[in-house]
């Protein structure tokens, strides 16, 4: 599912995408098609492996000036060599440097670099030089492999535009590169073949059709308002939650890729530019203003009630926490309150979810806001921000020092300045602290509460409604086409 991130960027890149792409609207949004690339990593950073297999049907392997190496293998492999020995005479073919390099053995390799081919080797010989710098290993049956630099745009592709790595199998092309000691692993799309490979992936396939539609045109505004999330990591979106869940080809279902077909080009515009879309799967009853949850606002993402949304899977959640564990819980954030002697929701939204959720210890006080409420309690327990709370053990509730008997006396300042936040800035939340040994958090919904409800556009699209109609539901006052 998507993720936060800075808006005023967001707000940046949505009116570059549409002025300087394209000097109007309508011809910015026929760019939105298969033309419009998308690289996508699907292995970098701590999860980027040293070694890839990749298959297909007869590979090939080039530049990005789309000068082909010469080779109709099947498989492959590529992986990260730190050194390599090469002659000083450029060839002018592959396959002229194949035959050269084919005298230095197991170790023979041939090296592309800027159009030229050098016949080299793995290993030190007399009359090669080293070349300096890690390089990129391509590992070709019955042929020599192919060495590149590491920091080149160097792709692998198959002739029927279906390629795998390891397992998993993906449209496009696939790209290797180099960062630090890692090697990435991209895959270079268009934008409605990267979309078959999401809706399936973040929405059931099964589900009706005009929901899925509405899911491929929000995840499609998803990745153009922030295409430049990875650039430092020489992408432009990941395959996770972090940014949209992508499983390329292998994922892909005919009524998904239908939903994608019959929304293409399409987009969501709000005053002209591409909208910020967010997605989850049930509101629970209602969605949540975004600048509620992330703290910038958006006029046409500022909560709807959501009746669609009820009626799900997901419509009442119980989390049962002991006091040990939430005490647990904020010490593996470095939150150090001491022992836990009382918890309270501070404050709420117009939309009912909890802003803030003060948890007393006997050290003092760790006030947990918003989205974090989740992070550091546990979002497996917490589906969402939309709950109450209340204690098992049936204590009374705590309001002042003396009636849990702690010995530090600044605690009750504590307290005393608590109950004048609360007094004077959240009349409609009870003054008390809950106490006890273990409390009972019962919420509905899951997930961030921002923009389109999953569950809720599928039984909106039930009822009959279009695509285009649950989107409007959802972010007030857009515009799709």
């Amino acid at each position: 599912m998507s993720d936060k991130r800075s808006s005023v960027f967001s707000l940046i890149l949505a009116f570059m995408l549409v002025f300087a792409v394209s000097p109007s609207l309508s011809e910015a949004q026929s760019r939105y098609d298969n033309s419009f690339p998308v690289r996508v990593g699907i292995f970098y950073g701590s999860i980027s492996k040293s070694t890839y297999s990749v298959s297909g049907s007869s590979l090939e392997v080039y530049d990005a000036s789309n000068k082909v190496i010469e080779t109709d293998s099947d498989t492959l492999t590529a992986s990260v060599c730190q050194q390599i020995y090469t002659s000083s005479s450029a060839e002018s073919t592959f396959e002229s440097a194949r035959i050269s390099a084919e005298k230095y053995g197991v170790d023979a390799l041939v090296y592309y670099d800027r159009g030229s081919f050098y016949a080299g080797s793995r290993s030190a010989s007399s009359n090669l030089a080293p070349s300096g710098g890690s390089k990129v290993i391509f590992a070709i049956e019955d042929s020599p492999a192919v060495a590149v630099e590491g920091s080149k745009d160097i792709y692998v592709s198959s002739d029927d535009g279906v390629t795998y790595l390891g397992s998993s199998a993906y449209r496009g092309k696939l790209n290797f590169y180099i960062k630090g000691s890692a090697l990435h692993a991209i895959n270079e799309v268009g934008m409605q073949d990267y979309l078959y490979g999401v809706v399936p992936k973040e929405m059931v396939s099964s589900w009706e059709l005009e929901a899925l539609k509405a899911q491929a045109i929000v995840a499609k505004n998803h990745v153009i308002t922030n295409y430049s999330k990875h650039t430092s990591d020489g992408f432009n979106v990941c395959s996770t939650t972090h940014c949209q869940v992508y499983g390329g080809y292998s994922a892909e279902q005919p009524k998904t890729n239908r939903s994608v077909d019959e929304t293409e080009g399409m987009i969501m515009t709000y005053r002209g530019a591409p909208a910020e879309a967010y997605f989850h799967s049930s509101s629970g009853g209602r969605t949540e203003a975004i600048g509620n949850m992330w703290n910038y606002s958006l006029d046409y993402m500022t909560g709807v009630k959501d009746p669609y949304s009820t009626g799900t899977p997901y419509d009442s959640w119980e989390a049962n926490m002991t006091s040990s564990e939430i005490e647990q819980a904020l010490l593996s954030r470095g939150y150090d309150v001491g022992t836990v002697v009382g918890v309270k929701i501070l404050e709420v939204s117009e939309n009912d979810r909890v802003m803030k959720l003060g948890v007393l210890g006997t050290k003092g006080m760790k006030i947990l806001e918003k989205d974090s409420i989740r992070i550091v309690l546990g979002s497996s327990k917490f589906r969402s921000t939309y709950f109450t709370l209340k204690s098992t053990s049936g204590s009374a509730p705590v309001s002042r020092s003396n009636d849990i008997g702690i010995r530090d006396s600044g605690l009750k300042n504590t307290f005393d300045r608590l109950d004048s936040f609360v007094s004077d800035r959240i009349s409609d939340v009870s003054q008390d602290f809950v106490s006890g040994s273990s409390f009972v958090f019962s919420g509905r919904g899951f997930g961030h509460g921002i923009g389109l409800s999953q569950y809720g556009a599928n039984n909106m699209a039930k009822e009959g409604y279009g695509y285009k109609e649950i989107i409007s539901h959802y972010f007030s006052g857009v515009t799709v086409g």
